[in-house]
């Protein structure tokens, strides 16, 4: 599967003295090329996946997000383990008013294994790290001067990890499930921009 995307923003200001602050217009247009590609492997008992998304922006450049997996089922078992990014461009209002924004991204690795106790029970173990870099986050320092007193910036790495666990029930008349989630920023430190 790929594919091919373009897209074109265009901001206008509906005020006649009003005008946006990165370009001292009343206009701001922006253009999107983006490319995407995924494949997948079959093979006898087990899937292997991979891809990627890229976007070029006409005003913070190229992003790139990879994506591999490989799922797999023996006998009462199975197995899935991905890794994954994604990435959130700035948008126009981000834009307008940030020095030298970037796409926030992350990335996310995850573990699971899972056991059929019968035709209807199964139950399943999850493990995951989450890793966020530049998150597009707002300031407002209390000045009147755009992208130096408020505005938009990237923070630091911050992120989280943790497990999850879900036993489910599933017959003809009807279904249940009990998860129990646990996650922590333990191992990671919080950006300082977030307080």
């Amino acid at each position: 599967v790929s594919g091919l995307e373009w897209c074109n923003d265009r901001g206008r200001m509906i005020e006649d003295t009003g005008y946006f602050y990165c370009n001292n217009s009343a206009g701001l247009t922006i253009n999107n090329f983006a490319l995407f590609a995924e494949g997948m492997h079959k093979m006898n008992k087990m899937n292997l996946i991979a891809g990627f998304r890229t976007e070029y922006n006409s005003v913070y450049e190229w992003a790139f997000v990879p994506r591999i997996g490989a799922t797999a089922i023996f006998n009462k078992f199975h197995f899935k383990a991905l890794f994954s990014g994604a990435f959130r461009s700035p948008g126009i209002g981000n834009i307008d008013v940030a020095s030298d924004i970037k796409p926030e991204k992350s990335y996310v690795t995850e573990f699971e294994l899972g056991y059929r106790l019968n035709d209807n029970m199964f139950i399943t173990a999850n493990l995951f790290d989450i890793y966020i870099s530049r998150s597009i986050i707002y300031f407002d320092y209390g000045g009147w001067t755009p992208a130096i007193d408020w505005g938009y910036l990237n923070a630091d790495k911050s992120g989280s990890d943790g497990a999850e666990l879900e036993f489910k029930v599933r017959y003809a008349r009807g279904f249940a499930s009990l998860k129990y989630s646990f996650y922590t920023q333990a191992f990671r430190s919080i950006p300082e921009s977030y307080s």
